[in-house]
């Protein structure tokens, strides 16, 4: 009877084990996966020689693996052309590998693009540059999407 009964609690414990075992696995796989990506723009006011005022916009993006896009264009006042279009119509360029016609791009339309691909904004921060890195103004978006 003694053999029996311990018998019986093993086989009793085996099954608590199992659904314990089988309730956090099902859990484990409620969480979602994510993959992370930063887009940066910065964009840098300066003089020229001869006091000619220019800007130039830097505009990044970085998902970790070998798909960096890099984007520069740099433009004096007097051109009359916007660095930051230019930039943007670059980088859209680069990351759609389709030609833009279009002027009425921005970072806006950059982040919908994104979005478009699964992107989603979880968080941003604009600051004004430092006096080392020049006057101007840099904004970051940190990125997520659901891995595959």
């Amino acid at each position: 009877m003694f053999i029996l009964k311990n018998k019986m609690n093993y086989i009793y414990c085996m099954l608590i084990l199992l659904i314990s075992a089988s309730s956090y696995a099902g859990e484990i796989a409620k969480y979602k996966h994510y993959e992370y990506a930063e887009f940066v723009v910065v964009n840098r006011f300066y003089d020229e020689s001869g006091g000619i005022a220019g800007m130039s916009t830097t505009v990044y993006f970085n998902d970790g693996s070998d798909k960096v896009i890099t984007s520069y264009s740099k433009e004096s006042v007097i051109a009359q052309k916007d660095a930051k279009i230019e930039a943007f119509k670059d980088f859209i360029e680069k990351y759609t590998n389709k030609k833009i016609t279009s002027s009425k791009v921005s970072e806006m339309k950059i982040l919908n693009i994104l979005s478009s691909n699964g992107w989603e904004v979880i968080h941003y921060d604009n600051k004004t540059l430092t006096l080392v890195e020049g006057s101007g103004s840099k904004a970051r978006y940190l990125l997520r999407k659901e891995a595959n």
